[in-house]
């Protein structure tokens, strides 16, 4: 904890011309190639820079999400939490109202590795008829910083948005087990009632009832 402590404040005193750097070589550390114990080590510096840093990140938040959402299969549970830390402190780094921005770069991540690890899952035997959950989706409050930014575009978006905030957070649902989902069912529901209303157009509705 101490040396992560250490490198956070390293981190956190590199210019803004340096990110560039900085960013990538955490992506480096938060790789499959990375041992469990970098992976963390990585994450954890992420979480430090979204929290701390007095620079703006927006530019990097692709890469990053990238980079922390990549570890959502990763087998070891300290990677996953550390994963998921990573990721609520970029999510709580912008006012609510700019939730919305992340839609589709989170769901474009989730989509990936959930592609990848259910092509690993077939290749180790596992049955096609069996679904792939993802595990760090399976972690108590996995799913909290998704149902964040897929909610306020369901709410606040363009049409557009909401259709693909509903069809996101269908399909995070689909990886996510049913006692991690469980906390987030009423918060989840009242949301996607009123989007299969008269308020918004129907083409919103239809992704969020495959629910």
């Amino acid at each position: 904890d101490a040396l992560v402590g250490a490198a956070g404040a390293i981190a956190l005193a590199v210019e803004e011309d340096g990110l560039h750097f900085l960013i990538q070589e955490l992506g480096s550390g938060t790789s499959a190639k990375a041992a469990a114990h970098v992976r963390v080590a990585a994450a954890a510096l992420i979480e430090t820079l979204c929290a701390n840093c007095a620079h703006d990140l927006s530019t990097y938040h692709t890469s990053l999400i990238g980079n922390l959402i990549g570890m959502f299969h990763a087998d070891e549970p300290p990677v996953l939490r550390a994963a998921l830390r990573g990721l609520d402190a970029l999510v709580k780094s912008l006012p609510k109202e700019r939730h919305a921005l992340l839609v589709t770069t989170i769901r474009t991540s989730i989509a990936d590795v959930s592609a990848e690890y259910r092509a690993a899952q077939l290749a180790a035997g596992m049955s096609h008829n069996e679904p792939s959950l993802l595990p760090a989706l399976c972690e108590k409050s996995g799913l909290a910083s998704l149902v964040a930014v897929y909610l306020q575009g369901l709410m606040t978006g363009t049409p557009e948005l909401r259709e693909q905030s509903a069809a996101a957070l269908g399909e995070a649902v689909n990886v996510t087990s049913p006692a991690a989902l469980k906390p987030f069912v009423i918060q989840i529901t009242g949301p996607l009632i009123r989007i299969v209303g008269d308020r918004f157009p129907w083409q919103v509705g239809h992704p969020g009832l495959c629910l």
